[in-house]
C-alpha cells in the first residue's frame, strides 16, 4: 500500500478511497468535530484582529497540518517495516 494514498483516504480527499481505510473526517467522526473547533477558533481570532485571514495564523495551521502528515506517513511506514511489508 502507498502511505500517501492511505493518508489521503483517511482525509477523505480521494474520489475513490482505498478499501478498508475510513474517512477520519466524515460527519460525526472525532476528527471532523476537532477540525470544526479549529475552524471556529480561527474565525474568532480573525474577527478579533479585524481580518478575513491572517498570514501568521495560516502559517501556523499549514505547518501543523504538514507536521501531522509527516508523522502519519512515518508511523505508517514504520508499521509496515515491523510487519515486513513494502511501504
Amino acid at each position: 500500500m502507498d502511505a500517501e494514498k492511505v493518508y489521503l483516504s483517511m482525509l477523505g480527499e480521494l474520489t475513490e478511497p482505498m478499501p478498508g481505510v475510513g474517512n477520519a473526517f466524515a460527519p460525526g467522526q472525532p476528527c471532523e468535530k476537532l477540525y470544526q473547533q479549529i475552524y471556529e477558533a480561527k474565525c474568532r481570532l480573525c474577527d478579533r484582529l479585524g481580518e478575513e485571514e491572517n498570514d501568521d495564523l495560516e502559517s501556523i495551521l499549514d505547518s501543523f497540518f504538514e507536521i501531522n502528515r509527516q508523522m502519519c506517513i512515518r508511523m505508517y511506514r514504520l508499521g509496515c517495516l515491523r510487519h515486513g511489508q513494502k511501504t
